[in-house]
């Protein structure tokens, strides 16, 4: 991405969690603690090619020495996570409509952000 304060953009990914229901809380807790560790998430990212959560399995040759990897590893030190929200959802959606619009003319940038922040308000009033 252009840089011109920062680069920063959102990760994406998926998340462990443990359910407050779940009779098996510590066996959750130990899988989340071994999925976890840098030697598995390499092992996850060779199987899936699912890029690691954990900073240190980035130092792992299978990622250090792949140019696109280091792509990634770079871009990964400006990333923010989404807001804390449960209308990220439709927040994104939202935004990714607003920002075509803008890409595409349909609004100029400045007006799709406005109504990009009118889209926002009506989604969090309904909270």
């Amino acid at each position: 991405m252009p840089k011109k304060v920062t680069r920063a953009s959102f990760v994406g990914g998926s998340d462990w969690a443990i359910f407050a229901s779940t009779p098996h809380r510590e066996e959750c807790w130990r899988f989340i603690e071994f999925m976890s560790r840098p030697d598995v998430q390499v092992d996850w990212y060779r199987i899936l090619r699912a890029l690691p959560a954990v900073t240190q399995a980035w130092q792992d040759p299978l990622l250090a020495e792949d140019p696109l990897m280091q792509v990634f590893a770079t871009q990964l030190e400006d990333t923010v996570a989404p807001p804390a929200t449960p209308a990220w959802e439709e927040i994104a959606q939202a935004l990714t409509t607003r920002v075509e619009e803008a890409i595409r003319g349909v609004h100029t940038p400045t007006e799709a952000a406005q109504l990009l922040d009118q889209d926002i308000r009506k989604i969090l009033a309904r909270l």
